[in-house]
């Protein structure tokens, strides 16, 4: 149908890898389509998910991957199903 579903799985990290904090997070979004070729500027897109203060997974320094797997999986699991729904519904 000539339209995209962006979905980013981030880990931004604040500090050192041994002591630092990570978090996993996510976003999902479908690009706008631009009006006429005319148009100029930033057509912001269609958020499609919109995620609240628990929707992440905080890592911190030592911690290995498989210790927050679990909480991770559900994350994008979650959250991309959430996505794709409602991308399916945006299409009409």
């Amino acid at each position: 149908m000539g339209r995209m579903l962006r979905y980013v799985v981030a880990i931004p990290a604040v500090g050192d890898r041994d002591v630092g904090v990570r978090a996993v997070t996510v976003f999902a979004e479908m690009p706008r389509p631009r009006g006429s070729q005319a148009e100029t500027g930033f057509v912001p897109p269609t958020p499609l998910i919109r995620l609240s203060s628990t929707d992440s997974v905080t890592m911190v320094g030592g911690q290995r991957l498989d210790q927050v797997w679990p909480e991770t999986e559900d994350l994008i699991e979650r959250t991309l199903a959430f996505a794709v729904g409602r991308f399916g519904r945006e299409l009409g």
